[in-house]
């Protein structure tokens, strides 16, 4: 594991958003019981506290803890809830972007706000979140940047037209970050799970569209603390693509290779789904 001091100021500061549940909560857990000082950083301040005791509780006499509620969807908002998250537990080394929103559906049934929402959270969000931290972690020399993504920015899957567009864009900036990042010393992650047991997977599933579901089939779910255990294994060994389980590495690996036999594979999937 990475060190945790900071050049004798102290213990370094982890912050996490999407910090409240699932992945993102696995991931600050990981942080804190590895000895970073933790900022969580979601929506709702119940299910933040409820995080921080949690932590508190499995680590006690640990590093500090707390969090800030704030929607990551509104940048101003979020930059200042990450310049008082600085100010209290000091400069970010480690930035965990978790956030995320998805609501599947066909494209005809998805309107332009339900587009917007999901860029907003899963790529705005990411992008507002670096930009506060970024200028901090280049005049210092150093510091880690993980980016929760999504195997649907692998290859496009039906239902998630708006999901898909916003986490591939996501994949787009992180790509570009990465060298522009590695000439100040920062590390530059992108994480790619496939479906996860969370609260969001399980509403998630609940609209999707019957074809999506049939293309899924009955693979196994990933747990939060699994992808959080490769998101954090990443960042210690400066590894830029992370795939948690072997499914989502050969998807990531060989995607554009065999992304026409795939979608052969799913457009007839959902051709006999919908003729019965």
């Amino acid at each position: 594991m990475i060190a945790t001091r900071d050049r004798g100021a102290g213990v370094r500061h982890a912050i996490v958003t999407g910090g409240s549940l699932g992945i993102g909560r696995a991931a600050a857990v990981r942080l804190h019981a590895s000895g970073f000082a933790v900022t969580l950083i979601a929506r709702r301040a119940d299910m933040l506290e409820a995080a921080c005791d949690e932590m508190r509780q499995a680590a006690a006499g640990g590093p500090e803890v707390g969090f800030i509620a704030c929607d990551v969807a509104d940048e101003a908002a979020l930059g200042a809830a990450i310049a008082a998250a600085e100010a209290a537990r000091g400069p970010c080394h480690t930035l965990v972007t978790a956030a995320g929103h998805v609501r599947p559906g066909r494209f005809e049934a998805l309107s332009e706000a339900d587009f917007r929402a999901q860029m907003d959270v899963n790529f705005h969000g990411a992008v507002g979140a670096v930009r506060a931290v970024y200028p901090g972690m280049a005049a210092r020399g150093e510091g880690r940047i993980s980016m929760v993504c999504s195997a649907a920015a692998l290859i496009g899957i039906y239902g998630y037209t708006a999901y898909a567009a916003s986490k591939f864009a996501l994949r787009g900036f992180a790509e570009a970050l990465r060298g522009e990042a590695r000439g100040h010393g920062i590390v530059v992650s992108i994480v790619y799970p496939g479906d996860t047991d969370t609260d969001q997977y399980r509403l998630e599933i609940e609209t999707r569209p019957a074809e999506s579901s049939a293309i899924a089939g009955n693979a196994a779910l990933a747990t939060p603390d699994s992808v959080a255990r490769a998101l954090v294994r990443g960042l210690d060994r400066g590894t830029f693509a992370v795939y948690p389980n072997l499914q989502t590495a050969a998807l990531g690996r060989t995607a554009s290779f065999i992304a026409p036999v795939l979608n052969a594979v799913f457009d007839r999937i959902a051709r006999r789904h919908r003729e019965g």
